[in-house]
């Protein structure tokens, strides 16, 4: 119970109160569907929030799809899941965002098939089928 107190409950009671008596404000700003026409998902979407994948639990990372066009589907929009949140700016300064917004997206079943096949080892472009045993350079001791 000790560990806990110092661990966890000590620092987050300081930092409410830090931000209670802060002088800077903070905001969270809920994004609606209207981000998303026909409440589809797209590439530049990527970098606005943070998006989770319901099939997998993953995160789509930019990496995957970093060749294809901004306007590029990669998948259908859920539910917004977290609002961003911000700090208000003072006079004269841009507000800074802390944390993205979270939404869960069904992914195309283009970018699952691309990301399997990503997964699987290859040698010289050609995919082979690895068992828990061998690795694409040859069998593990």
């Amino acid at each position: 119970m000790e560990r806990l107190r110092d661990d966890i409950l000590e620092p987050a009671a300081s930092l409410a109160t830090k931000m209670s008596s802060s002088p800077s404000r903070y905001r969270w700003e809920w994004y609606h569907e209207a981000h998303f026409p026909q409440r589809v998902v797209r590439k530049y979407h990527l970098e606005l929030f943070i998006v989770q994948d319901a099939r997998t639990h993953n995160r789509i990372p930019i990496a995957n799809v970093e060749t294809l066009p901004d306007e590029t589907a990669i998948g259908e929009l859920l539910v917004i899941v977290f609002p961003a949140l911000f700090r208000c700016a003072d006079s004269g300064h841009e507000e800074i965002q802390i944390e993205k917004a979270v939404i869960l997206v069904r992914a195309n079943e283009d970018l699952q098939r691309q990301k399997r096949s990503e997964d699987k080892p290859s040698v010289l472009g050609k995919t082979v089928p690895q068992t828990s045993k061998d690795s694409a350079l040859g069998r593990l001791n």
